[in-house]
């Protein structure tokens, strides 16, 4: 069934108490289209092509035994997941499934489907939106994004290397309507001897060197919006004239005392705990309060496994692929993945099946990189041993 429509899946619905507040729901990953989300509600569940008790999941999956597995509540509110003697085993976080508590983030295959544990999804998309996901944290990043995007605030963006933050930056000032240039400048990037004369420019004589001036980003940036990425490394010399200019919107070239106006909108990035840096005092509070206005959190990829199918469809649509033709074992390897590079490492590994595997029907578990193989090699080694 590898590489086919995801099972189609039929919901027994006998009268049962109704759940715990905190919701369970089991996302399918299947890497096309026709995706379900089944929400654990009842005292069990069991789950085959044709469970034999109630309450039942039928999955049309021919991987599966007839009653394949079962979810048990737990006095705590969570659930228990057991094999029923299953001839091909269930499998949690690439263990076989011993009655351990299912928690958010936990991914969990049964036969060919594969399963993520989480919240339920938000309601609806937003295809303007460059980010993807429909998880309960990109949901309300992107609600966030919107709303202070036309609100004129200066925002802060957190999140890990890889999660969207330019990307971000660049749709706020798009829904801003501003219509300068969006600048993006990464200060740690940039020498900190040279970043105050990127920066901010320079007049002529302000170095030995400097026969004429020169304008630096702010004014490139004017009527417009200017990214400062990795705003923690940031020269503590320099950040006192940063907050002069987040609080007049005015600046002194390199090499004068004269003052410049500039009408330019503020975003800023960190993949830094700022509070930290303050405690160390390595960046200063008072800009980093300045900084605070609007702050939005961008979630790691790890911790929203249930908008991976999406992503890699929306990323191999990109390529030319509509098909998104991973089988089972793929997709459970990339969602055993804890992606420490996130969204940008997803896109490279699907571009690099896609020049890899040009023209093939599927992709396999075997033409992902080497360390996301492991999980799924370790456990075909051990249903090996454990048959002799």
């Amino acid at each position: 069934m590898a590489g086919k429509v995801p099972p189609k899946t039929t919901v027994t619905t006998p009268n049962w108490s109704p759940g715990e507040e905190q919701q369970f729901v089991l996302h399918e990953l299947g890497g096309g289209a026709g995706r379900a989300s089944i929400a654990l509600e009842r005292m069990k569940l069991f789950v085959g092509r044709a469970p034999s008790e109630e309450p039942s999941l039928e999955v049309d999956d021919e991987r599966m035994s007839r009653t394949h597995a079962r979810f048990e509540r737990l006095p705590v509110g969570f659930y228990a997941l057991y094999d029923c003697d299953s001839k091909n085993g269930t499998w949690h976080n690439g263990e076989p499934a011993s009655g351990r508590p299912v928690v958010y983030g936990d991914v969990l295959r049964i036969g060919d489907t594969v399963w993520v544990c989480g919240p339920a999804l938000a309601e609806g998309s937003d295809p303007s939106a460059p980010l993807i996901g429909r998880s309960q944290s990109m949901a309300r990043g992107i609600e966030q994004l919107r709303k202070f995007a036309v609100s004129g605030l200066t925002i802060l963006l957190l999140g890990e290397s890889g999660t969207g933050k330019e990307v971000s930056a660049r749709w706020a000032h798009e829904l801003s309507r501003r219509e300068g240039a969006f600048v993006a400048i990464n200060c740690a990037s940039i020498p900190a001897q040279l970043i105050e004369r990127e920066l901010f420019g320079h007049v002529r004589g302000a170095y030995t060197s400097a026969d004429r001036g020169s304008a630096g980003y702010i004014e490139a940036a004017a009527g417009g919006t200017l990214f400062l990425d990795e705003i923690g490394e940031l020269p503590l010399e320099l950040q006192p004239k940063l907050l002069r200019f987040l609080e007049e919107r005015s600046y002194s070239p390199l090499g004068t005392t004269k003052s410049r106006n500039a009408d330019v909108r503020i975003i800023a990035a960190t993949n830094q705990e700022l509070p930290r840096l303050v405690r160390v005092r390595q960046f200063r509070e008072d800009l980093f309060s300045r900084l605070d206005e609007a702050t939005i959190t961008l979630p790691p990829l790890r911790e929203r496994k249930e908008d991976l199918s999406e992503l890699c469809r929306a990323l191999l649509a990109r390529d030319g692929r509509h098909d998104a033709p991973l089988t089972a074992d793929a997709i459970e390897a990339l969602a055993l993945h804890d992606w420490p590079r996130n969204v940008r490492e997803l896109e490279k590994v699907l571009k690099r099946l896609n020049v890899l595997k040009a023209g093939e029907a599927r992709f396999e578990w075997t033409d992902l990189p080497d360390e996301m193989q492991t999980p799924i090699r370790e456990r075909m080694a051990k249903r090996l041993d454990d048959s002799y």
